[in-house]
């Protein structure tokens, strides 16, 4: 009779226990949000191409990029094979960006892949 009695206790404190994990959400729920994506922002062209400052300045071969948020265009000076190498140095390349122009975003007219028109 005991083993019956402490059964009977030990299930109507479980059933209680979840009784008050499923009804916690009920009263206050908590809102719930998607993790923020970011595309990337700068799209960089896969091939080596000649890079012209528009001063005339410089004309070497480069990758050239495009910000996608801006318009902005730039050219990353390389070595032939794409890569901002400095072999005499000896020590790991770098390239500064050279300000190219800039593509007026504004004026194209988007699509969703529906083909209904959103500005």
């Amino acid at each position: 009779m005991r083993c019956d009695f402490y059964t009977k206790a030990i299930l109507t404190v479980i059933a209680a226990a979840l009784v008050m994990i499923a009804g916690r959400g009920i009263g206050d729920p908590q809102p719930v949000e998607a993790a923020p994506t970011r595309a990337p922002w700068l799209q960089f062209d896969p091939d080596v191409t000649k890079i012209a400052a528009p001063d005339g300045s410089r004309n070497v071969f480069g990758r050239v990029a495009i910000d996608l948020d801006t318009g902005d265009i730039w050219g990353f000076p390389t070595d032939e094979l794409g890569y901002p190498r400095r072999p005499a140095a000896r020590t790991p390349g770098y390239s500064s960006p050279v300000y190219l122009g800039q593509f007026d975003l504004s004026k194209i007219k988007r699509f969703r892949r529906s083909g209904k028109r959103y500005d």
